[in-house]
């Protein structure tokens, strides 16, 4: 039986709830497939990070965003386990419930020097997190989040990850950090205000950008939203920040898994994005089928899956999938002895 974890979205980026199996219509190398099992119920999750450590930016957002991380992405019951992808992959952090251990882990990463030419430490990390994530207890929502530039999807490596990622019913999502933002000027410098005669600031004219009863500025080395659980609405209900969603294509392993991929503009953005997967994780259909037809043994097959309008119901926007599994090898059987 093959499981299917199905994230549908609507118009507003909000899952969809409360759809029923008869809506859904699944397709296995183009054939019709009956749905012989299907879920909805929410899940606790589990959860594995992979930071890569040889970007400073990486770094400082997993140590930045470690509370969002453990509140908003673990949630109640979920669990976590930190990998640092330096010039190897490296577990920092088993499975763990303890909200607090994964914050004082994600905020003491080592940054790491270059690895050699040819390494794939990011992809390595993300294989052996999806290991671990096997042996997970069942039923519970898995994942892989990855916190690291777009340049490490062409690691050498990233071939068997999106091989070995289409093989497990574990989401990938990818978080690529942005650029370290520009220090905040200090308007009393001399650098800004200037010396000498003429040079003293009128008391009586606010700084460039500032209102009355609000600096001027905001710290960037918070966390960017309120940690008190809310619904993935409530957030993007906000300002939207500037926030582009990475265009899915088949060689992506978070297309291919049914993650999603983003690329945030700024800190707010980052935080909100955390905090949707967790709310994403826990909106998840799970579909299982029997295929009919399973073809040469260790032959790929393609999985499509689509939903049916239904009056009443939000448009849904997109539909987000596992998109293929492989037939299981042939096994010879074992001798039974001499003859």
């Amino acid at each position: 039986m093959v499981e299917v974890p199905v994230l549908v979205l609507d118009q507003q980026g909000q899952p969809v709830s409360q759809l029923n199996a008869d809506l859904f219509r699944l397709r296995d190398n183009g054939r019709q497939q009956r749905i012989v099992r299907f879920e909805s119920a929410e899940r606790p999750v589990s959860v594995a990070l992979v930071v890569d450590t040889r970007d400073a930016a990486a770094c400082r957002q997993a140590a930045r965003s470690a509370r969002v991380v453990a509140a908003m992405l673990m949630g109640q019951g979920g669990a976590a386990s930190v990998y640092a992808a330096g010039t190897q992959a490296r577990l920092e952090l088993p499975f763990t419930t303890d909200q607090n251990q994964v914050v004082r882990t994600l905020r003491h990463l080592s940054p790491a020097p270059v690895p050699p030419l040819g390494a794939s430490p990011v992809s390595d990390a993300a294989r052996a997190a999806l290991l671990a994530l096997a042996h997970q207890p069942a039923g519970r929502a898995t994942a892989v989040v990855i916190l690291a530039p777009d340049s490490a999807r062409a690691e050498p490596a990233a071939g068997a990850l999106l091989r070995q990622a289409t093989e497990q019913a574990a989401e990938i999502f990818w978080l690529s950090p942005g650029p370290e933002p520009a220090p905040t000027p200090n308007p009393d410098t001399p650098a800004v205000r200037g010396v000498g005669p003429g040079s003293q600031r009128d008391p009586n004219v606010l700084p460039t950008g500032a209102l009355p009863g609000r600096p001027g500025y905001k710290s960037t080395d918070v966390a960017s939203v309120d940690l008190t659980p809310v619904a993935r609405k409530t957030l993007h209900l906000a300002a939207a920040p500037v926030l582009k969603v990475v265009a899915p294509h088949a060689g992506d392993v978070a297309y291919a898994t049914g993650g999603l991929a983003f690329s945030p503009g700024n800190n707010v953005s980052f935080d909100k994005e955390l905090a949707s997967i967790g709310a994403d994780l826990r909106a998840v259909y799970r579909i299982y089928f029997e295929p009919d037809d399973l073809g040469t043994p260790g032959s790929r097959h393609a999985i499509s899956v689509r939903v049916l309008p239904l009056p009443g119901v939000q448009t849904v926007k997109s539909v987000s999938y596992r998109r293929a599994y492989r037939a299981p090898a042939l096994t010879m059987p074992k001798p039974s002895g001499r003859r």
